[in-house]
């Protein structure tokens, strides 16, 4: 579900970038309405408790939520509310705003946004820093 709501932003970035000379004005307005799908999908999956779950596969949901999961979420869901004007979106984006700074910034001097917290906000154990994050 992180993937997804981070394709939805991007394939409308894409749109911008590229956009007319590329693709004729009916495909691009298919394709935006296929992001404000993926938008409104993983709205409906995905947001839980004010923040964004990792994901979901075969019907199993991972409620993980990971430090690079709520970035792409926050961006996501102000990129749909920008496209389709829907409050709800904008008040996501908020809302995961909000439960990153309680629970996914680590709050200790000179230190960074935790890698995962579970479901109750709990740190997991993995390093604050590592090379992916770079």
């Amino acid at each position: 579900l992180g993937h997804d709501i981070e394709a939805s932003w991007l394939i409308d970035l894409a749109l911008d970038t590229l956009g007319g000379g590329y693709l004729r004005a009916k495909d691009i307005e298919e394709i935006r309405n296929m992001t404000l799908e993926m938008v409104e999908n993983t709205y409906n999956k995905a947001l839980i408790d004010g923040s964004f779950v990792n994901e979901c596969e075969a019907g199993k949901r991972d409620d993980t939520r990971i430090w690079w999961v709520q970035s792409e979420a926050m961006v996501g869901f102000v990129n749909g509310y920008l496209r389709s004007g829907k409050p709800e979106y904008l008040q996501a984006a908020k809302s995961i705003w909000q439960y990153t700074k309680s629970y996914i910034i680590d709050k200790r001097e000179g230190s960074e946004w935790f890698w995962q917290v579970d479901e109750n906000g709990n740190p997991g154990k993995r390093p604050i820093v590592e090379p992916w994050k770079c």
